[in-house]
This record gives C-alpha cells, sequence and structure tokens, in this order.
C-alpha cells in the first residue's frame, strides 16, 4: 500500500515536488525541535515532537489525496519553518552569550598614553611599578613578560599606588601593574587615571566559579534576583570585575504575585569572603565578581540569592536609548550635566538615566536617595517594555545589551521567566521598593590598608527588617 502511494505520488511533477518539500520540512523540524528544547522541559519537548509528526504524516497522505493543495501547505510550513529558525538562531545567540557567566580578572602592564613603546619593544633596563600588597598582580605581570619574550624588567613596589602612578607621570618609571585590587586603589586618589595610561600587555585570568544554582520551578516557587550594575572599573567587559554600583535584590512569589524590590547601599560595611576582611559592598565585585557580591550580601542579610543579573553603564544606556527612553519617577528636584530633574515623572534617555543613577552628592540622604532613584529607573524600563511585550519589541531591546548584560537563569527557564513577567504586569508596575535606614562612618578599612573611608551602618534592627520584608513575599505571607 505504502509502496503504491509513493509511486503515484512520485509519479506527477506536483508529487515530486511536494516529497522534495517534504524532506526539506522533515530537516527543518529536526533543527527547530533542537533549538527549542534548550527552551522548554522533556515533556513539552514530546508534545511538541508528537505534533509534527503527526502533520507530516498528514501531508503526506494529502499529497497522495489532495496533491495541489497538499503542495500550498508544504509551502505553508516551509516558509514557517525557515521563520523559526531565523527567530531561533536569533534567540539563542542572545541567550548562549548572556549565559556565559565566567568571570575574569584582568591583569595589565600600562604605560602613558603618549610613550613610544609596544609590543614588539625591547623593555631591557626599563622600571616597573607595582603595589606592594599585591603579590598575585606582580606574579601574574611577570608571567606576562615572559609570554612576550621580554626580559631585564626591572622592578620598584610601592606601599601606595598614587605614588606609582605619579612616577609614571613624571617619568621615573616606564610601566605601571594594574589589577582589579590595586585599581581599586589608585581610583580613590586618581579618578580619571585612566584617562593618561594605556595597555602595553593584557590578559584575562578567570575567576573560579563557586556560585551554585538551585533547581527551582520559577513558575511555582518564589525566588530572589541579584540585579547588580558595574561600572567602568570593568575594563567594558560583562565578564570582568568590577565595582558593584547597583545592588538591587528583586524578589517574586509567583503563586501569590506578590514581588519587592530591595535596595543594597554600595558603601555598607560588608564581609568580603574573597579577602576575609570587611570593606565596601561595592569592593567586593571589584576584587571577585558578581558571586563576591551576592556572597557578601548573603552573608550580611542572612537571605538566599537564587539568581543574577549583571549590567553595565553601556548596556544600561544601550537598552534604555533603544526603547526609546523612559518615563521615571525622580523623588527630587536636581540638575545634573545641565539637565533637570523635577520631582515626579521625567522621560530620560541612556545617558540621562545613567547620570540619575549615579547622583548622590546631591541628593539628601546621599546614598540611600541613589538607591532609591535606581530603583524607580529599572520600574521605567519595566513599564515601557509592557507598552509593547512582543516578540520582535523585546528581542530588539535584548539585542541591544547582549554585549553588556549577563544572568546565570538558565536557558530553559527563559519562556517561563518572559511569562511570569507577562503574568505579574500589574504587580511589576507598582512594585514595592524599599532602602535601608543608616548612618555613614568613616575608618580605616581592613583590606585596603592605610585607607581612612566612610561606610553605611544600617540602623539597628534594619537588617532584620529586610529579612522580614524578602521571607515574607518568599513564604508568601
Amino acid at each position: 500500500m505504502m509502496k503504491t502511494m509513493f509511486f503515484k505520488i512520485w509519479n506527477s511533477i506536483i508529487g515530486k515536488i511536494c516529497i522534495v518539500l517534504l524532506g526539506i520540512n522533515f530537516i527543518l523540524s529536526l533543527y527547530n525541535l533542537f533549538q527549542l528544547s534548550a527552551y522548554i522541559n522533556t515533556l513539552s519537548l514530546f508534545i511538541v515532537s508528537f505534533v509534527v509528526i503527526v502533520i507530516l504524516l498528514l501531508l503526506i497522505l494529502c499529497t497522495y489525496k489532495l496533491p495541489k493543495l497538499s503542495l500550498v501547505f508544504h509551502i505553508i510550513l516551509c516558509i514557517l519553518l525557515v521563520i523559526g529558525c531565523l527567530v531561533f538562531n536569533r534567540a539563542s545567540s542572545f541567550t548562549n552569550q548572556i549565559t556565559q557567566t565566567d568571570e575574569v580578572e584582568t591583569v595589565e602592564i600600562d604605560v602613558l598614553k603618549e610613550s613610544t613603546l609596544d609590543e614588539n619593544s625591547s623593555l631591557d633596563g626599563l622600571t616597573m611599578g607595582c603595589f606592594l600588597d599585591d603579590s598575585t598582580g606582580l606574579t601574574r605581570a611577570r608571567e606576562i613578560l615572559k609570554e612576550h619574550e621580554k626580559t631585564g624588567v626591572k622592578e620598584k613596589q610601592y606601599d601606595n599606588m598614587k605614588d606609582a602612578y605619579q612616577d609614571l607621570l613624571d617619568n621615573k618609571i616606564d610601566m605601571i601593574v594594574i589589577t582589579s585590587l590595586s585599581s581599586s586603589y589608585l581610583e580613590e586618589d586618581v579618578a580619571d587615571y585612566r584617562d593618561h595610561i594605556r595597555p602595553l600587555f593584557i590578559k584575562e585570568y578567570a575567576i573560579e566559579n563557586t556560585f551554585q544554582n538551585e533547581k527551582l520551578d520559577i513558575t511555582k516557587e518564589a525566588f530572589t534576583v541579584y540585579l547588580g550594575g558595574v561600572d567602568l572599573s570593568c575594563n567594558g567587559k560583562i565578564n570582568g570585575t568590577g565595582r558593584g554600583d547597583v545592588n538591587i535584590l528583586l524578589t517574586i512569589n509567583p503563586t501569590t504575585k506578590k514581588a519587592s524590590m530591595q535596595v543594597i547601599p554600595r558603601d555598607l560595611y560588608s564581609y568580603i569572603p574573597i579577602k576575609d576582611a570587611h570593606s565596601k559592598l561595592s569592593y567586593s565585585g571589584n576584587w571577585g565578581g558578581v558571586q563576591s557580591s551576592i556572597a557578601s550580601i548573603e552573608h550580611e542579610l542572612g537571605v538566599k540569592i537564587n539568581y543574577y543579573a549583571k549590567i553595565n553603564f553601556d548596556g544600561l544606556i544601550d537598552l534604555i536609548d533603544k526603547i526609546g527612553g523612559i518615563d521615571v519617577y525622580s523623588h527630587y528636584d536636581y540638575t545634573i550635566n545641565d539637565f533637570h530633574y523635577q520631582k515626579g515623572m521625567n522621560h530620560v534617555n541612556g545617558e540621562q538615566a545613567l547620570a540619575m543613577a549615579r547622583e548622590r552628592k546631591s541628593l539628601p540622604l546621599n546614598e540611600r536617595s541613589r538607591g532609591l532613584q535606581q530603583m524607580e529607573i529599572i520600574k521605567g524600563i519595566m513599564n515601557k517594555l509592557f507598552e509593547n511585550p512582543s516578540y520582535d519589541y523585546m528581542m530588539s531591546a535584548l539585542d541591544s545589551i547582549q554585549e553588556n548584560f549577563m544572568t546565570n537563569l538558565p536557558e530553559n527557564q527563559f519562556i517561563d521567566a518572559f511569562q511570569l513577567f507577562l503574568s505579574m504586569r500589574d504587580t511589576l508596575m507598582n512594585i514595592e521598593t524599599y532602602s535601608m535606614d543608616g548612618e555613614y562612618k568613616w575608618h580605616y578599612d581592613e583590606v585596603k590598608k592605610g585607607y581612612y573611608l566612610y561606610y553605611f551602618y544600617p540602623s539597628d534592627g534594619e537588617i532584620e527588617k529586610v529579612r522580614d520584608r524578602i521571607n515574607n513575599i518568599l513564604q508568601g505571607n
């Protein structure tokens, strides 16, 4: 019977075309199913595969009975499958990149911008300045020189990075070693030092990833996401270590449809596991990446963080500009870079939103005020995305931050996250936001020896209030 059916189909021109299209559609179906497998569970994939097989079998029968109509269906299916391939390619390219969560620390051997030295120059007899307390950085700098077959380099160690930088400017030394640790010292004294130096040699060293993902069903189980924003100290690379300027916890309960955002001050006096000492929370990310920031927050608050999403300054600007700017509520009247933010709603572009997210000195509550503004910007982004939650609009927005965003949310939960995002529209558009009460105190840093810095200390009982608010949402209270 099957043999007779095949020969009848094959004996006509339309039949031959249909069989060729059937083969093409079968291959395209397999490709689409393979791509889809990264985003849905096994049961859903089995159901979709079964439906595809049934459709292909019906097309074979239709080709036997109604060849002309079957040809139309084959062409339509082929077009849909090709579109599916393009859609999945676009989505997988994005998700594959942003879920690459291996972070690196960058080690540089820098020279003055006007220096005539390049990678082919002889460095014999030249002097390289390095930070006395950064033995790992010096060891790695030596490795880099050896890899480039540079010999005869003298070393001069400094107990103060400002002195090393000044000697470089004064041509008393020829090179300087810059790492996340040494740069964090230098930034305290010379904010614009990057404007005057350039890398002669640069190498990235992988940071061991110790953050463990929990297997949660985010459609049913409550969870907390760390929203981290890093500054330019990450060298413009999202996988580089950088100072954590934005630290916000987003807690969501998909069952009760409740959510909240809690800002954690960047200057919070925190335990830094990677250094086994206390310093500012922002430095935790600079020294150990996003997982270090999470470990510090978990230690201080006594809460569990399940996922994270990390973005840098360029990513924030590109995202907001791509979606046409956002309407954001300002709690204060103030002016930055000739732009006036009035108390109430303001329409801002990417640069204006970034300035708003970073400003604190002109605000009445300093770091606390900045945290309030940062949460309003996140609300503004979510509200703008909710205006047109279509695939093309979302992908266009996400494409703009592909190089400047990373998350440890598994790829097979992206669709669940998108559906949850839509189902909690009203909650997220009016999400409750919280800051922390406290005061600033000045004293010497445990890690950055010799530096007298200011730190945020929460008021008595404030940590317990924060923990209770988060746990109430997690527990459905």
